[in-house]
């Protein structure tokens, strides 16, 4: 696995009005910039951002810099993202983690590459009843289940599909931090032998197998990072900075 430090942040705006949510991409650029100063402040290496629309993917993909590069899909609703990308797309993520490319994927973005998802939505109407959406992936980078939202809790009624809120998660080592949830779920991993590292977890299990909020993924020499929260979203404050450089980015390079 190419495990260096990211020297090219490429972030993906979407392919013609299909992909991210549009409030996503600007909160996402600004969340890099303020990780990269954060970084070069500390001494590290800094990095450059770019951003492109899809039909620039593949050309982006095609070049020889997966070893220092991130590919940053930010959260967006799972079917559009699997109207967006066509299989010559797929083809070229799959291409470039072949290379030691590495991937960071949000919320809805992590659905889409996720072997199978599950998602209930309730009806925003004064009918409490289910939506449940089951789909499989064109790219299941994660052999396992993205499920959720978080919110409605599981055995609990909101009427609201998509509820947002700070939610404190933990590290292995026991660091906590809040961040965003934003309808959110769980990665639910499956009996297969992929190699697999829990990042985060929810500080409160409300549901015995709805606890892992962010995974690392090893892709053969490329790897791939999925979270359920938004670390975009809240205040830019130095503790949250630094909680999401250390727990979210450095994973991916050392």
């Amino acid at each position: 696995m190419g495990m260096s430090p990211i020297k090219q942040v490429l972030i993906y705006s979407g392919h013609s009005g299909l992909g991210p949510f549009p409030c996503n991409v600007p909160k996402t650029i600004k969340l890099f910039s303020n990780l990269g100063s954060l970084r070069t402040s500390l001494g590290g290496i800094p990095w450059t951002i770019t951003p492109f629309d899809g039909s620039s993917l593949q050309k982006h993909l095609s070049r020889k810099i997966s070893s220092d590069s991130l590919l940053v899909i930010p959260a967006g609703p799972s079917s559009e993202l699997d109207k967006a990308f066509s299989a010559k797309d797929i083809e070229s993520i799959q291409a470039y983690l072949a290379e030691g490319g590495r991937l960071f994927l949000t919320c809805g973005s992590a659905y889409w590459a996720s072997k199978v998802r599950i998602f209930d939505t309730l009806s925003e109407s004064a009918s409490p009843a289910f939506k449940t959406m089951r789909k499989t992936s064109k790219i299941p980078l994660f052999d396992g289940y993205a499920e959720g939202p978080l919110f409605p809790y599981p055995n609990t009624k909101h009427r609201v599909s998509f509820k947002q809120e700070d939610v404190l998660v933990r590290t292995e080592s026991g660091a906590t931090c809040f961040q965003a949830l934003v309808g959110g779920g769980a990665f639910i991993p499956s009996t297969t032998s992929q190699s697999i590292k829990v990042l985060l977890e929810y500080n409160v299990n409300r549901h015995p197998i709805w606890k892992n909020a962010a995974i690392r993924i090893n892709n053969g020499p490329g790897s791939v990072l999925m979270t359920m929260v938004h670390p975009e979203y809240g205040p830019s404050s130095p503790s949250r900075l630094t909680f999401t450089l250390k727990h979210l980015i450095e994973p991916l390079e050392y």
